[in-house]
């Protein structure tokens, strides 16, 4: 069975925040935000965002969870004061584990 779209952002969430705990270890000037929003779906669109953030250099991890695509996310670095670019990179649902969410943090908060 198919898990549901609610319980998928958050589980991500969850796997981002065990990342999160190793990213502040080796970084402990940078305090990422991890964030749940699901105003899209509100708004009739089929997808969720899970965003991670750092509040002082506005650096920004932005993941599209598409109901379309069951098996795949999508995300792009940015930057909290601009809005996010149109272009993502597409990867397998199958490969966000804490370690790829430890690898976007320094890729996207840190360099």
């Amino acid at each position: 069975m198919q898990e549901s779209n609610e319980a998928l952002v958050y589980r991500l969430a969850d796997i981002a925040a065990l990342a999160q705990l190793q990213f502040q270890q080796q970084f402990e000037h940078i305090d990422p935000i991890i964030g749940v929003n699901r105003q899209m779906r509100a708004q009739g669109f089929a997808v969720d965002l899970l965003t991670i953030e750092c509040a002082v250099s506005k650096k920004r991890v932005t993941l599209l969870i598409d109901d379309s695509q069951p098996e795949a996310v999508k995300y792009q670095f940015g930057r909290t004061d601009q809005d996010p670019a149109s272009e993502f990179k597409t990867t397998s649902l199958a490969t966000l584990d804490q370690q790829w969410f430890l690898e976007v943090m320094v890729a996207g908060l840190v360099k």
